[in-house]
């Protein structure tokens, strides 16, 4: 089929579509930075194909093709193709050049540029490893709910750096006071503990590291409390915040600078957008802890406020949307 033989065609997967309104193959590559041309026929990928579809820049030939139902179901994707649509609208909205590679995104505003991403869809109710949150490291995460509107994050690796000296000492005699760890030693650090009169009252985490037993907790939760403080560290419960630890750089007069939530295994993205949002509220970071092979590993997550705007514009999907 050459070009001017017949109709504008458009070819995706199986899916042959005539170009509407008279335009050619150019035309809807320049307009809509989509698809390459091989011998006057454009040639797109699934989610370009439903792109111009939706815009009814082009349409099936095949009448049963024209369902967007019988459509999306021809197209070879693997679930969540939908998802992922709607994160490719959003980008080619803003005017960017889009590329799918392994059901991830990667865009840029113009082909001089190197791509930017991925930008990964994940669903409200999908679990995420910690694993995965190390390995996708600076990863933007497109997190969709059930009405498919869209919240942004980031992912980064984050080396917590304190300031506050905690010197231990030798172990300190700590005694179970019906049912509460605590201790009349004055060389306590001044921070850990609630004070009861002459009585300092520990949490477990306190009291095992004080008492030098802290060693043989293997927990991950102790892991992480031992590794803040020897990287200088207050670190205080973060119960009010729904996490494990609320955590103090300088002093604990200062305002906490973040809270950390210690990841255990998976967690559902609504549970981590919940904790980043209480952060967000209370003015602080939320970090997530975990294992990386031998080494306790902390990541940072940020929501967003769209990564496609200026820094002062606060994102919302449906009004970014055109």
């Amino acid at each position: 089929m050459q070009k001017g033989s017949g109709p504008h065609r458009a070819i995706c997967e199986k899916v042959v579509f005539s170009i509407e309104e008279g335009k050619g193959p150019s035309h809807l590559q320049s307009k809509y930075r989509v698809g390459r041309i091989i011998s006057g026929i454009l040639y797109l990928d699934p989610y370009e194909a439903l792109y111009l579809v939706i815009k009814g820049r082009i349409t099936a030939e095949n009448p049963s093709m024209r369902s967007l139902l019988s459509l999306i179901s021809a197209f070879d994707q693997p679930p969540g193709f939908t998802d992922r649509f709607y994160l490719f609208q959003l980008l080619k909205s803003k005017g960017f050049l889009v590329k799918v590679e392994n059901n991830s995104m990667y865009y840029r505003r113009t082909p001089r540029e190197d791509y930017r991403g991925p930008v990964v869809t994940v669903r409200e109710d999908r679990t995420i490893t910690f694993s995965q949150l190390v390995s996708g490291n600076d990863s933007i995460y497109a997190a969709i709910d059930d009405d498919h509107d869209i919240t942004m994050f980031i992912a980064r690796l984050f080396e917590p750096e304190g300031s506050v000296n905690t010197v231990l000492g030798s172990p300190r005699n700590i005694v179970d006071l019906k049912g509460t760890p605590a201790s009349e030693d004055s060389g306590i650090p001044e921070w850990m503990g609630t004070t009861l009169g002459s009585i300092r009252l520990l949490n477990e985490y306190e009291s095992s590291l004080l008492s030098g037993t802290a060693g043989n907790d293997e927990s991950l939760t102790m892991t992480v409390f031992r590794d803040l403080v020897s990287r200088g560290f207050i670190v205080r419960t973060g119960f009010k915040y729904g996490a494990n630890f609320r955590v103090y750089g300088v002093n604990i007069d200062a305002h906490a600078e973040f809270l950390v939530h210690v990841l255990e295994e998976t967690e559902e993205w609504y549970k981590i957008s919940r904790a980043v949002r209480v952060a967000q509220g209370v003015r602080k970071e939320m970090v997530f802890a975990g294992r990386s092979g031998s080494k306790t590993a902390y990541v940072k997550i940020i929501r967003v406020r769209d990564p496609f705007l200026n820094d002062d514009q606060i994102w919302d999907s449906k009004s970014s949307m055109v």
